[in-house]
């Protein structure tokens, strides 16, 4: 007896999604804090530089619902001016530096040696991914293949339909990181007010 459902040759913990998306510091996209029908209004604006700042968050979810890589937090930066910054970082998350923001060749064939190769443990898989350029070059595609990783490469236009990340996780995630982070802007203002 098969000890864990299969699609076809595939187990399901050996089938995987990743995406990555944009984590903004600040969400300034027009909102206003008044009450309706005032007279006055007061929007939110940026200050020091936050609203440039940003890092990406990668998710890698596999068909039977169980974690097997951490999430990943890509900063800008090359990470060595941070002093201890780095004791304040949760240690079930990995944290990356590089100067586009994003996942690049070689911190992408580093995931697949380092996390999604042994979490995938040598057996046939399908990994599920959009078409991003650093998804596709012909050093991950081979590194893939030589994991027996079988990519599956969503076309543009069909991720909101084809993949799980982007359909079911993705976009709460990022209402909930938007609320959580208005709320510490504003109790971090509220906190300099009272400082002055």
């Amino acid at each position: 007896m098969n000890p864990t459902p299969a699609i076809s040759r595939f187990q399901l913990g050996n089938i995987c999604n990743l995406d990555e998306t944009p984590i903004p510091f600040e969400y300034l996209d027009g909102r206003t804090y008044e009450s309706i029908g005032a007279k006055t209004v007061w929007a939110k604006s940026t200050r020091s530089g936050w609203d440039e700042r940003q890092a990406s968050l990668v998710l890698c979810v596999f068909a039977d619902g169980v974690p097997r890589i951490p999430p990943m937090v890509i900063f800008h930066g090359t990470g060595r001016r941070l002093g201890d910054e780095f004791t304040h970082y949760h240690p079930g998350v990995l944290v990356e530096f590089n100067e586009k923001v994003y996942m690049n060749d070689n911190l992408f064939l580093r995931y697949i040696t380092d996390h999604l190769a042994p979490a995938l443990k040598g057996c046939p898989s399908l990994f599920a991914l959009d078409l991003m350029g650093s998804h596709k070059t012909p050093a991950v595609l081979d590194t893939l293949w030589n994991y027996q990783i079988i990519p599956s490469l969503i076309p543009g236009g069909c991720t909101s339909l084809l993949q799980p990340l982007d359909i079911s996780i993705n976009k709460p995630l990022k209402e909930i990181m938007r609320d959580l982070t208005d709320q510490a802007i504003l109790d971090c203002e509220e906190a300099e007010e009272i400082e002055r």
